[in-house]
């Protein structure tokens, strides 16, 4: 697969995420920022947009069913390092896991569920839709519009200016957000999204483990 020419900088933090990740780093988020920016006064935002980009371009995008024989896995980000490919949640899940080492709160970055608008060519063009995970960035407690980062995208986009974006569920370690129409939100607990969740965490824990 080939990949537009990336910066040192952009370089240097992908090896520095990849240590911190598997255990063998003890660089600070401070110094593991410094890995790909010459300039530490970056906003959250471009820190954001970088890490989208990286991990869009040095993650292969790869279906579960050819990866790992199954319909949905859902990687842990070390494992999606190892591996070099993953699927929409994997790319999703390394990029919050980065951004929480780097000192984003954990709080600010939830994960969104969605049916997108695709084309399919049969006979004739015809509309569908497919599953889908991004990760949002809420600068504050109070946002309603959060920042999406989106594996099929390097652009950051506010969630509202999605087109053919209709989501589903909103969700983090701890809970499980059912998103109706206007936006409303009911806290629910008969998915399995959370049970998902947590054996990536404990994959996750376990690698790094292991790597130390």
């Amino acid at each position: 697969m080939h990949y537009p020419i990336m910066t040192f900088c952009k370089y240097r933090f992908f090896t520095a995420a990849v240590l911190l990740l598997a255990g063998c780093s003890q660089l600070s988020s401070n110094e593991i920022v410094g890995q790909y920016s010459s300039n530490n006064s970056q906003s959250t935002r471009e820190i954001i947009k970088q890490i989208n980009y990286t991990i869009n371009h040095r993650i292969e995008y790869q279906l579960d069913q050819r990866q790992y024989g199954l319909l949905d896995y859902w990687a842990a980000p070390i494992e999606a390092l190892k591996s070099g490919k993953g699927d929409c949640e994997d790319y999703a899940f390394l990029k919050r896991e980065l951004l929480i080492r780097i000192g984003i709160p954990k709080e600010s970055l939830k994960l969104m569920q969605a049916d997108v608008d695709s084309f399919v060519k049969v006979a004739h063009k015809k509309q569908i839709t497919m599953p889908h995970i991004v990760l949002a960035y809420y600068p504050n407690e109070h946002t309603t519009n959060p920042l999406i980062l989106d594996n099929s995208t390097d652009a950051i986009k506010y969630l509202r200016s999605l087109k053919g974006f209709h989501l589903n569920y909103i969700f983090n370690e701890q809970a499980v957000w059912k998103v109706s129409g206007n936006n409303q939100q009911t806290l629910v607990n008969n998915t399995d999204i959370l049970p998902k969740f947590s054996a990536l965490v404990a994959r996750q824990r376990g690698n790094s483990n292991k790597a130390m």
